[in-house]
């Protein structure tokens, strides 16, 4: 058991984690990686059953599609879901950064990453604030479906070390980051806050590390 952990653990700071966190992630395999909140459980969100494979680490309800997606940039959102010039305009304003936003999907948008709401399905993006997880994104053409190192009804875990000894034979990599573990230290672990943008004028779903920039009127020419 021991030398299954040490396999799976490496860090950030390390050069060759990103292109073995990519070949790991494109194999249909999950990964710990951290992001500008917390740590989290990362897939390919194009690699079929992926998203039921998570649910089963986290011993949680696949119908429950608590999953966030993450992308890089607004290009990759618009493959998966609808934008208009308003939501294109707060995302702009809030991204890069904790902040997540609810989306129409597009027709053909895996029906298990959706949530449901007035006949509506509906995506959740964002494009996170740390520089490690936005140049791995970056080498994907696929967007991450992210989520909270945690099973159901317990807190997030804070330390790659925690997450190691719980997880370390149920995913393919762990990758630690030191500042953002004195951060949650420090600050906390908060999540990102949530916003509905399929919804006029947009709805914050749930309040997280920071407060939200909620007009969508372009301050450009």
């Amino acid at each position: 058991m021991e030398a299954i952990m040490t396999d799976v653990l490496t860090s950030i700071e390390d050069p060759r984690s990103t292109l073995t966190a990519i070949r790991s992630l494109t194999l249909g395999r999950l990964a710990v990686l951290p992001t500008d909140t917390l740590y989290g459980i990362h897939g390919l969100a194009s690699f079929p059953g992926i998203a039921a494979n998570i649910a089963n680490v986290k011993n949680t309800d696949p119908d429950s599609r608590g999953f966030i997606l993450l992308a890089d940039k607004i290009e990759k959102i618009e493959n998966w879901a609808e934008l208009t010039a308003e939501s294109r305009t707060f995302i702009e304003k809030n991204c890069p950064g904790p902040v997540s936003f609810l989306l129409p999907a597009k027709a053909g948008a895996p029906p298990e990453l959706c949530t449901e709401e007035g006949g509506i399905q509906r995506l959740a993006f964002r494009i996170p604030d740390h520089p490690y997880l936005l140049n791995l994104l970056g080498l994907l053409e696929s967007p991450l479906i992210s989520t909270s190192v945690n099973s159901t009804g317990s807190p997030p875990l804070e330390y790659a070390s925690e997450i190691v000894k719980l997880y370390g034979d149920k995913v393919d990599l762990i990758a630690s980051d030191p500042e953002l573990e004195n951060r949650m230290k420090n600050e906390g672990a908060q999540p990102s806050t949530l916003v509905d943008l399929t919804k006029s004028p947009p709805a914050i779903l749930r309040e997280g590390k920071v407060k939200p920039i909620l007009s969508m009127v372009s301050s450009g020419g």
